[in-house]
């Protein structure tokens, strides 16, 4: 029997887990070797009965994380394994004319270093639109660090092809979306993969596609057993659901396929939605912003987000919408919006409220008191999947991100930017990307959650449905 799991999961389930495992948990000294070693077993692949899929891998990275000595629960691995979502809106018909049980599907695509639980609130706004959601766990992922070291292209294209042929029968169309790596990876299979029969490739999604990859390097906590030669990171704490300790193979992996891409003269011959923040410090933004304007795929459409929204940006052969109107939508294919914003300060039932599309177009230092200790400089790579209502990333979630000051954490700026500071340093906290400016400039704590979400969500699926 298949199993039906909605948005509903995401709301009843995760809240749950996640007051029970917070972010960050120190990794005991015992485990820590078994980390940073690769498993060497086989990773679970999907196949076409995706619920099984779904149950293996899950099962898998239970194994795992308990053989290295940091359990996790059952709740935890369904959040960050792969998950499918089947759409029940009211009165709506996601059969429509379709000879397979919808008539459109959405393949959801994780990035470097994290889990599936990234796609969670991107997948549920699919579902909610009448897509049939299915997001994969690339092998190698949600399992311990040490197992990026013996994977890489072949094992993601590998996975990606297999799930993608998971929809035949399921799905007319299917439309392949990705984040950083998962990007890449989207990208890759819509040049090169041969459909399943009875399914039409319906566009592809890139978010902050890793075609020039280099992630921030912040000074280690350790070294682990195999050398600086393997490890760029090595965090003391750990989070299940991404992981902090890079390993470069894996990075080095995802540069050759992303700049592979990048100077490939293919063209996609399918709709083509992009998104990208200018100040990401992870990904080359204006690299993926040339390649976007350099193809010639009609339609096609990018939402650039910039902390300065009015900057000169490149000529690109349709209409660059400054202000987001939907005016001669047909011939934008640039949307710029800016990434700025601000945390509203007022509280509604002890809780804060959440920003707002009106509150993400202020500038926040235009007042009077520069709206301080909630101001958001930028959006942070990050953040682009996660809704300011995530349970984990979102504007009231108790994570905060500061790996940055991982090694200086009793120094004033770690205190406050960890939340442990009551003291006035907190009016200086900013939001943000974990560039040298804002670093140099700012208490920051990295920004985890997209403000702009709903129209971002909004916009891209409406593309897709005129564009098909």
């Amino acid at each position: 029997m298949k199993r039906s799991i909605t948005g509903l999961l995401l709301a009843l389930v995760l809240p749950a887990l996640l007051s029970a495992c917070q972010e960050g948990g120190a990794e005991r000294g015992a485990s820590k070797a078994s980390r940073y070693a690769p498993t060497n077993l086989p990773p679970v692949l999907p196949t076409g009965d995706f619920t099984a899929y779904i149950d293996g891998a899950r099962g898998h990275v239970m194994a795992v994380n308990t053989a290295a000595k940091t359990p996790i629960s059952e709740e935890e691995a369904a959040a960050l394994g792969p998950f499918e979502l089947r759409p029940q809106p009211k009165g709506k018909d996601c059969k429509g004319n379709a000879e397979a049980e919808y008539d459109r599907g959405v393949l959801l695509i994780h990035g470097l270093n994290d889990t599936a639980f990234s796609m969670w609130d991107l997948g549920a706004r699919f579902a909610k639109a009448c897509y049939l959601v299915r997001a994969i766990l690339l092998p190698g992922h949600g399992t311990v660090p040490g197992d990026l070291l013996n994977v890489g292209p072949r094992a993601w294209r590998d996975a990606v092809a297999k799930a993608v042929w998971s929809f035949r029968g399921e799905a007319d169309r299917l439309v392949i979306a990705g984040f950083d790596l998962g990007a890449v990876l989207a990208l890759d299979a819509a040049l090169d993969l041969a459909m399943p029969p009875e399914v039409e490739l319906d566009g592809v999604v890139l978010l902050a596609p890793a075609f020039n990859y280099d992630p921030p390097s912040f000074a280690p906590a350790a070294v682990g057993p195999a050398g600086n030669a393997l490890w760029g990171e090595v965090f003391e704490k750990h989070s299940s659901f991404r992981y902090h300790s890079i390993a470069k193979p894996s990075i080095a992996a995802t540069e050759r396929l992303g700049s592979a891409l990048l100077d490939r003269q293919a063209p996609l011959h399918v709709p083509l939605f992009m998104v990208l923040s200018a100040e990401d410090a992870v990904t080359d933004a204006e690299a993926a912003r040339d390649w976007f304007c350099g193809q010639s795929v009609t339609p096609r459409h990018l939402l650039w987000y910039s902390r300065y929204p009015e900057a000169p940006f490149p000529a690109c052969s349709c209409t660059i919408q400054r202000r987001d109107s939907r005016a001669n939508q047909s011939r934008v294919c640039v949307s710029i919006r800016s990434s700025s914003c601000t945390l509203p300060s007022s509280e509604e039932g002890g809780k804060r409220s959440l920003p707002t599309a009106e509150t993400c177009r202020r500038n926040p230092f235009s007042s009077k008191n520069g709206d301080a200790g909630g101001a958001i400089l930028d959006l942070a790579h990050i953040a682009l999947l996660a809704a300011p209502s995530n349970p984990r990333y979102g504007a009231t979630a108790k994570i905060n991100d500061c790996l940055h000051y991982s090694w200086e954490q009793e120094t004033p700026e770690g205190q406050v930017c960890s939340g442990r500071s009551n003291g006035d340093g907190a009016r200086y906290l900013r939001y943000g990307e974990t560039s040298g400016g804002n670093l140099e400039n700012y208490i920051l704590r990295r920004l985890t959650y997209n403000p702009d979400f709903d129209h971002m969500a909004e916009r891209m699926i409406d593309f897709l449905r005129r564009s098909n």
